[in-house]
């Protein structure tokens, strides 16, 4: 083959490779922002979660205190 052939070949080649890795790395990008946002909305919930239990505990110290079922001695 001629060398000009060859050269073109191999410039197509390099452009077809530098493309599929800047699609991927895009990817790779928007994967990472999706899967932030979804930490971030599962820890907001796991916040609102610990917090009803906390309110949970306190109305049932208030029970066991008010009813007479609170021991000391518990663990």
């Amino acid at each position: 083959m001629n060398y000009i052939v060859l050269e073109g070949l191999g410039f197509y080649l390099v452009l077809i490779m530098v493309i599929l890795m800047l699609l991927i790395s895009i990817g790779c990008v928007i994967y990472a922002v999706l899967s932030d946002k979804r930490g971030f909305i599962l820890e907001d919930l796991l916040l609102a979660n610990n917090e009803k239990v906390k309110k949970l505990t306190k109305e049932n110290f208030v029970l066991k205190l008010k009813h007479g079922e609170f021991d000391i001695d518990e663990k």
